[in-house]
């Protein structure tokens, strides 16, 4: 067996990489999933989980994932194409061991991944990652006959619907809107739970074939989007990613909208009907100073994780706040999800827009983002910074300079081979510039290695 050498395994957001990689192999995803296996085996719950979006890769990491699973006696309940929050949500009803997302979000069909849960629908700890990532390196397992099962049960996914509908009620149904579905695991959900709610939808991006999911579409492509909307003359757009627990927002002009604007609009409307916990929200370090200035007439305070939507849940969860997000567009609401969910985003927004009888673009209008800037660097290897004595230095520069009217964050994706420069400042040129220098030197600095 061929099994990776780098004794990581976990990223930002669960296990991701090239669908042929070592990484996402069979012989890899089997014996992950013997040691998921043997850490059930402790609990009283023996079963498990598993959703997965389009993505023809996921057929033969599911295989491997159930025989693993079912080796060491236990079962499997396959709910097929589902989105990430839906599967948390399950997952938590039905106090399953884990469950487990197949699925590399946002990224292109040639990338593949996993996202596990725990029984409380929560995505697992960073000790439980550890202990994976232990055993996944220092261990072997030996696969073992049992009376273990895999069954099929997409009707549980009726649960969720349930849930949603429980949860909202649309009195004024008057209103247009454009659905990106990203050709991923939203293709027939999203549709059929707005139909359900008797609203005008369009549908784009929802005839998957296992290897156009995010292709020019999506959250990470919304330039279609934002056309058809303006040719529709809607109200408003709404783009999920390949896994659903993204939502990004497109007005009635076919602009998009920043992912703070629609934190701090969110949290507004919580504030303004008392149901906001604590006059805290959580976001990440990605987050601009801009979204604090937006709250400051509110009495709202921001905290900041890590980036990562399992973060952001943590640092809800460590300081009792039931609302947060980040401006990638995952947001999450206690006590209704665990993680985020790009459906119940989309019902949020639109419930919002009902009941003000305003457009998308003057709801927004309060927001005044700042002059921020995010840069993606394609690299081969993630060389730590304190390897790299030139660009920090550069770095140390640029903060100091920064610090009192800006920031700057330098930070290797979790997800993806990319390096990500965030320059914040009062002015696009000078963000710039600073973003000039600090990416020549990078570039040439990492060349050596």
């Amino acid at each position: 067996m061929n099994f990776i050498k780098e004794q990581t395994l976990f990223g930002t957001d669960g296990i991701r990489g090239a669908s042929n990689s070592l990484l996402l192999n069979e012989e890899s995803m089997f014996k992950l999933a013997q040691i998921l296996g043997k850490i059930a085996i402790r609990s009283k719950h023996k079963t498990v989980f598993i959703g997965q979006d389009t993505r023809e890769s996921g057929e033969s990491i599911k295989k491997a994932l159930c025989l693993g699973l079912n080796s060491v006696g236990i079962d499997v309940c396959l709910l097929g194409v589902t989105p990430t929050a839906t599967l948390a949500y399950l997952t938590k009803k039905f106090n399953a061991c884990f469950g487990i997302e197949i699925s590399a979000s946002h990224n292109p069909a040639c990338d593949n991944g996993i996202k596990i849960f725990d029984t409380n629908g929560h995505k697992i700890s960073n000790h439980t990652e550890n202990i994976i990532e232990h055993c996944f390196f220092s261990e072997s397992y030996k696969a073992e006959k049992t009376n273990a099962k895999i069954t099929q049960n997409k009707e549980l996914i009726k649960d969720y619907k349930k849930h949603l509908f429980d949860s909202f009620r649309f009195e004024n149904k008057n209103i247009k809107i454009v659905v990106d579905c990203a050709n991923g695991a939203a293709y027939e959900l999203a549709p059929e739970i707005l139909n359900q709610f008797g609203l005008d939808i369009t549908v784009i991006n929802a005839t998957p074939n296992g290897n156009n999911i995010n292709l020019n579409c999506g959250s990470e492509y919304t330039h279609t989007l934002q056309k058809v909307v303006k040719e529709l003359k809607a109200d408003l757009g709404v783009a999920f990613d390949g896994d659903a627990d993204r939502a990004i927002f497109i007005d009635e002009n076919g602009e998009k909208i920043e992912g703070e604007a629609i934190i701090a609009l969110l949290a507004i409307d919580l504030k303004t009907r008392n149901k906001l916990k604590n006059n805290l929200i959580a976001t990440t370090i990605m987050s601009s100073n801009a979204l604090d200035k937006a709250l400051i007439p509110y009495d709202i305070k921001v905290l900041r994780s890590d980036v990562g939507d399992k973060n952001v849940a943590r640092l809800m969860n460590d300081n009792d706040i039931n609302f947060g997000g980040e401006n990638s567009g995952h947001f999450i609401y206690k006590p209704f999800c665990t993680t985020g969910d790009g459906i119940m985003s989309a019902l949020k927004i639109i419930l919002l827009l009902l009941n003000n009888k305003q457009s998308m673009s003057k709801m927004c209008s309060f927001f005044i983002p700042s002059q921020q800037m995010l840069f993606n660097i394609n690299v081969t290897k993630k060389i730590p910074l304190i390897d790299l004595p030139k660009t920090s230095s550069l770095i140390k520069l640029a903060e100091d300079k920064l610090k009192d009217h800006g920031r700057l964050l330098f930070r290797y994706s979790g997800t993806e081979m990319k390096a990500r420069l965030l320059v914040e400042s009062s002015t696009k040129e000078e963000c710039e510039e600073i973003a000039q220098k600090i990416i020549t030197q990078f570039n040439e600095e990492i060349s050596s290695y």
